[in-house]
């Protein structure tokens, strides 16, 4: 089967050949962006509205399936090209359909600074221009929906809940594997290496983190003795919610990390940290969430949060933003090592529950119900 992956962000064309790996698929991927990045695949690069829409009418002629590694706006525009006899995946992320419904995912706080900007009143014309061609050409996105055939999704729950949002219009689910990264099960590293007390606050700089209300817990309970306090803060956006977070972040101890990690120096700062805590509504970060789980940190998470809802389903020990703020009186941000290896066994049991063979068996049923149509 010839499948055709539709990119925007280089973190995730590694997954085209993990979930769709094997002699069964023959992959080619389309990255809409700069090729400022190096890549271990053969990538073809669009870097314009006009390219994208020439290079994906060209191959889409040639494939059996498509899958979307997201849906935005450009990729919208890309569903008017689609042939009946293509079988359309769509990868979810979140945003796709949390940013439809904010009152899900926002603080009152976030929706203050949210509130400040009116982006499309105070656009000066030229740039509105600028996008009249992606406006103009795009399909709306319920019609997107109707056309997904199949959605890749982390957990049911979050499905069933955000489907009853969307009046049950939303695609048929096919649940991931918990990890995107294939994992040796038999060795998850049971680390003991000393490590600093340092609790990462949220996983970029994007509004869906609501961090103020951490900051301010932070602040009612200063001063701390040896414990740093550290904000991923290195992408994302939207830029008038960055800087008005940093702001608020003056008055407190937080330090904001700024630089771009490697995957390796993500990964080792991972391994150094005692506690994540995350103030988000909605399901974001998982795979920071879980290699937190591998390396036996303490995470804390909303508990209006679905995707905290769901580890706690499936057995892991998450604490919430109360038990934050009373930890943050004695400092107690590690977890003990009868905890850790609880966590890390949950997390086998997860894989093992949600693998990659189960996986691709279920693609391979779908894929042939739809040919057979």
């Amino acid at each position: 089967m010839k499948a055709l992956h539709i990119h925007c962000d280089p973190k995730f064309i590694k997954g085209s050949k993990n979930l769709f790996g094997g002699d069964f698929f023959e992959n080619e991927i389309l990255f809409f962006g700069s090729e400022n990045f190096e890549s271990e695949y053969i990538v073809t690069y669009a870097k314009t509205l006009r390219e994208l829409d020439r290079e994906f009418k060209h191959k889409i002629a040639n494939v059996n399936i498509v899958v979307f590694w997201g849906l935005n706006d450009w990729v919208l525009r890309l569903f008017r090209f689609i042939p009946g006899n293509v079988l359309v995946i769509w990868r979810f992320f979140g945003y796709e359909l949390y940013g439809r419904i904010p009152s899900l995912i926002y603080t009152q706080k976030t929706k203050a600074i949210l509130s400040e900007k009116s982006q499309i009143r105070n656009l000066p014309k030229r740039i509105i221009n600028k996008f009249r061609h992606l406006i103009q050409m795009k399909v709306s996105f319920r019609a997107a929906l109707e056309r997904v055939d199949t959605v890749l999704m982390i957990s049911e729950m979050e499905y069933q809940m955000l489907n009853t949002y969307w009046s049950g219009k939303l695609p048929r689910l096919l649940v991931m594997p918990s990890s995107e990264r294939v994992l040796d099960l038999n060795q998850l590293i049971n680390n003991s290496k000393e490590r600093e007390k340092r609790v990462i606050i949220g996983h970029s700089r994007n509004s869906i983190n609501n961090h103020i209300e951490l900051f301010d817990l932070i602040r009612e309970n200063e001063p701390y003795s040896n414990t740093n306090f550290e904000v991923l803060f290195n992408y994302g956006g939207p830029k008038i919610y960055a800087d008005k977070v940093k702001e608020f972040g003056k008055d407190t101890v937080v330090h904001f990390i700024e630089d771009f990690m490697s995957r390796d120096e993500f990964k080792k700062y991972i391994m150094y940290s005692s506690a994540f805590v995350t103030n988000s509504l909605r399901q974001c970060a998982g795979a920071t969430i879980f290699l937190a789980i591998e390396f036996g940190l303490k995470i804390y998470m909303n508990t209006a949060n679905i995707h905290s809802k769901w580890l706690k389903s499936e057995g892991f020990l998450i604490f919430s933003l109360e038990d934050f703020a009373r930890d943050l009186g004695s400092e107690d941000f590690f977890l003990s090592e009868e905890k850790k290896n609880y966590n890390r066994n949950q997390l086998l049991e997860l894989l093992k529950k949600n693998n990659f063979e189960d996986f691709s068996l279920k693609l391979y049923s779908q894929i042939e119900e739809f040919v057979s149509r």
